[in-house]
């Protein structure tokens, strides 16, 4: 993503819908795994805390990916 905006300009590449969709999917997905590698380093230093399910619910959003290409 970041190769491409300097390939290209900023304005030229916001002008593209699906790159503004998948700069979304990109940024949802950076911030699922920051989440998901958090909770697993404090699960490691707090056995006794619960997981989450509900982090694991951004990972829907890496499907967008998918259906963009359809």
């Amino acid at each position: 993503m970041v190769v491409k905006i300097l390939g290209m300009s900023f304005r030229r590449y916001i002008a593209d819908r699906f790159n503004i969709l998948d700069s979304i999917i990109v940024l949802i997905s950076s911030i699922d795994v920051a989440i998901y590698y958090y909770h697993h380093f404090y699960a490691l230093q707090n056995p006794s805390a619960q997981s989450s399910g509900a982090i694991s619910a951004l990972r829907a959003f890496r499907l967008l990916r998918v259906f963009k290409l359809a």
